[in-house]
């Protein structure tokens, strides 16, 4: 038995990401180890020790992301994201950063990093969006069911707050002009499957990632596959050795 789930889990290679809408069955929550609870010097709590998941290997594909305003958002852009959806507290260098994904050997996307630096992450804390009360986040059920993301599509994106405003602009203008269609099926879909084509061996033949560059502007967003699908997403920031952001990581799939 322990020898299928290691090859079940055996990391095949890593790249992008993707999934086509409503495409997966509703996963369990994540497992998280034991909390930790430390006071950042960034000024808002962070919490939640987490095994480190740096076997992310030299033969990925990359996608792009751009970050002007330091301020950073998970969300599913289909279902959740709206001009109130908030950014967590803890701000990252602003830049341009190639975005990772770990992938399965069945192209389930396990995780995806985005290094800030060059500097080895040591220690993954939970991301929040600095409103949480104190009793709260040292409530585990709370941490569970609250500290994350929400996804009912089957997709995610990392988007930074400032660029937000940007693809919302884009899904606005382009529902007002195709009332009778959904944007994924009208606009979407065709891109994932071009992304299939384009690198077939990387991911499943509806496609699962994309690079996408928004209309009327200079911002690139990646939008990628959650694991098996619909559920609800830990984020983590990861932390080098002098306190500084290094990192930040999406698990979808308990490896």
């Amino acid at each position: 038995m322990h020898g299928l789930l290691h090859k079940f889990f055996k990391i095949a290679i890593l790249r992008l990401f993707g999934a086509k809408i409503n495409r997966f069955k509703s996963s369990s929550r994540n497992h998280i180890s034991t909390p930790i609870l430390i006071q950042s010097k960034l000024g808002c709590i962070v919490f939640s020790k987490f095994r480190k998941i740096d076997i992310f290997q030299a033969t990925e594909k990359r996608l792009l992301l751009h970050i002007p305003s330091g301020k950073i958002v998970t969300v599913d852009p289909f279902m959740y994201l709206n001009k109130d959806t908030k950014a967590f507290c803890q701000k990252v260098p602003k830049g341009n950063y190639k975005v990772k994904a770990l992938i399965t050997e069945d192209k389930r996307i396990a995780a995806v990093r985005i290094n800030f630096s060059d500097m080895l992450t040591i220690q993954y804390y939970r991301a929040i969006i600095g409103t949480e009360p104190q009793a709260s986040l040292d409530d585990f059920k709370y941490r569970e069911e609250n500290l994350g993301f929400p996804v009912g599509s089957g997709l995610a994106t990392i988007i930074d707050d400032r660029v937000k405003k940007q693809f919302l602009s884009f899904i606005i203008s382009w529902e007002k002009n195709h009332r009778n269609e959904n944007i994924y099926d009208g606009f979407f879909a065709a891109l994932f499957e071009k992304s299939a084509k384009k690198y077939p061996n990387f991911q499943t033949s509806d496609g699962d990632f994309i690079d996408f560059s928004i209309p009327n502007s200079e911002y690139h967003i990646p939008i990628f596959s959650t694991g098996y699908g619909d559920g609800f997403y830990p984020v983590f920031f990861g932390y080098d050795k002098k306190g500084k952001i290094s990192s930040v990581l999406i698990k979808f799939i308990d490896i």
